[in-house]
């Protein structure tokens, strides 16, 4: 039994690594066979693609997108899709910012460490980008976006890795740009 499941395990992972290949080649990017990872320079930014595995029938499979800013200030912010995890999140880490925008302030919960400055910097651009990450399903996945330490993290918890993650993937990095450079502003606004 131990051996059937090993045997599977092994099968998801080449199946992973196939997918992984793909969004290198749709994105000129690097692929690494030991670490599994996808990462290089896009939009004259880093950037890195991961996942992770549930190891058990309780821990999810994680797809994950970091993107680094070219400058890091000290802007921080998380975004939680709305939930039992981000109402205890809201608790725990104190009052929720709201955009303005009712269909994104009903569904996602903000934390930063500058609201007035993130607040005027997600233009309606941004907004409209996040709204279609909401539309395409993203809240059914579980999904998070924090800025730290100049880096935008993008994590989603679903099942099992399939061949339409790595167009939703690839279709996040836009926005995920956009968020780095309201990272750089910042940086650049305190040097």
């Amino acid at each position: 039994m131990v051996g059937l499941f090993s045997w599977i395990k092994a099968s998801q992972n080449r199946i992973r690594a196939g997918y992984f290949k793909l969004l290198a080649e749709a994105l000129e990017l690097n692929y690494d066979e030991k670490s599994r990872n996808v990462s290089g320079n896009f939009g004259g930014r880093q950037v890195l693609f991961y996942s992770t595995d549930g190891n058990t029938r309780y821990t999810p499979y994680r797809r994950v997108v970091e993107v680094r800013s070219a400058s890091a200030g000290s802007l921080t912010f998380s975004l939680r899709a709305d939930g039992i995890t981000s109402v205890l999140d809201e608790l725990w880490a104190g009052k929720r910012m709201e955009v303005g925008d009712d269909a994104i302030d009903r569904t996602c919960i903000w934390h930063t460490n500058n609201p007035e400055y993130l607040r005027a910097a997600l233009v309606p651009e941004i907004l409209d980008q996040l709204k279609e990450l909401l539309a395409s399903g993203a809240v059914g996945h579980r999904f998070g976006i924090e800025l730290a330490d100049g880096v935008v993290r993008y994590e989603e918890e679903s099942g099992e890795f399939e061949e339409r993650d790595v167009l939703r993937l690839q279709n996040r990095l836009p926005f995920l740009q956009d968020l780095a450079a309201i990272a750089e502003v910042d940086a650049d606004s305190k040097s």
